[in-house]
């Protein structure tokens, strides 16, 4: 090591670079000891100051620890290091490194890349941000949503899905996690149990399982009389389905089901929460009429999504509810 004293450069910070570089290339090893302070400084032909600046900048740094008797001590820097081989570092490689990368991914949930509308997205915005309208965005809004966007969904429910709302029984939330969470807060967890497609969408589950409720699964791949005796035997005050297309199976629920769970609704009292979060995605046939179409009852509290159809993910358009004609008491 130099140090070079016409340089702009500190000599403390000349030191500091060079032992740091040196630590970062192996050249000085984890747990092996810096040389003392006063033979340092007569090698180098510089102050002890000097060194000590340095050694106590290496050691707020992270590179070095200072040990009463032994000196300082260079330390594991792999994760200090951006360039470093990550896999000797603690913890995760960097975010968006290839490493990261897997060959084959199957999340469900995600778009084609690509797909995404961004000029249509854009030009809508900003026709949006430019009109008259946009004095709407300088202000706290309808705690349930846009009233134009509620009224938008009713009309498309009663057109297109059979179910008879208006836009006060809409509304508007920031995904299913969210909904479910919500809709928790109106039960008790200390007597209500929710019933739950067995095996059905993972991030429902936690919702319920952090809001300490219990659970009761009801199996769907056994056969509809195996499903039925379950929700029978629940006890449950809410039911949580996804009649349509099941997840994660894409089974779809009977006619004779449907009205088995309705029945078992008001027999006991209790509600359903229909997420049909894939009725747009049918090809070949059409879909069944939405459990909350054939509801007479008030039972059904039914949810949808715009996050697959219309933005992706990534915007995640809320959701829509349709609450149930009478309060939870």
């Amino acid at each position: 090591m130099h140090l070079d004293d016409r340089l702009d450069t500190p000599l403390y910070q000349q030191l500091f670079d060079q032992l740091r570089h040196r630590i970062e290339e192996g050249g000085q090893p984890e747990g092996s000891r810096l040389p003392p302070i006063r033979s340092m400084a007569a090698d180098l032909g510089c102050a002890r100051n000097t060194v000590e600046n340095a050694y106590a900048l290496l050691a707020q740094e992270g590179y070095v620890k200072s040990r009463p008797g032994s000196g300082y001590i260079v330390q594991n820097v792999a994760f200090l290091q951006v360039d470093a081989d990550r896999s000797q570092a603690p913890g995760e490689k960097l975010l968006g490194a290839d490493e990261n990368r897997v060959r084959y991914d199957f999340t469900y949930g995600n778009l084609e890349p690509g797909t995404f509308p961004a000029a249509a997205w854009r030009a809508i915005t900003d026709d949006i941000l430019l009109s008259v309208e946009r004095t709407g965005c300088d202000a706290y809004n309808d705690p349930f949503g846009e009233e134009a966007l509620r009224s938008a969904i009713a009309w498309r429910l009663a057109t297109q899905r059979g179910i008879d709302c208006t836009p006060s029984q809409i509304i508007i939330q920031g995904g299913t996690q969210t909904s479910m969470q919500n809709l928790l807060a109106l039960f008790d967890g200390a007597r209500d149990v929710v019933a739950m497609e067995d095996p059905g969408y993972d991030g429902v589950r936690t919702v319920v399982e952090r809001a300490r409720f219990a659970l009761a699964p009801c199996r769907v791949g056994a056969g509809a009389d195996v499903f039925r005796a379950d929700l029978e035997a629940s006890g449950a005050r809410l039911a949580y389905l996804t009649p349509s297309s099941q997840f994660p199976t894409c089974s779809v629920m009977p006619t004779d089901t449907r009205e088995a769970v309705l029945k078992w609704a008001e027999r006991h009292d209790a509600y359903l929460l229909e997420d049909d979060y894939c009725r747009d995605f049918r090809y070949r046939e059409r879909s069944l009429p939405p459990l909350a179409s054939m509801d007479r009852r008030g039972r059904v509290i039914y949810m949808g999504t715009f996050s697959k159809s219309l933005p992706g993910p990534a915007h995640q358009l809320p959701r829509a509810a349709r609450a149930a004609a009478r309060p939870v008491a």
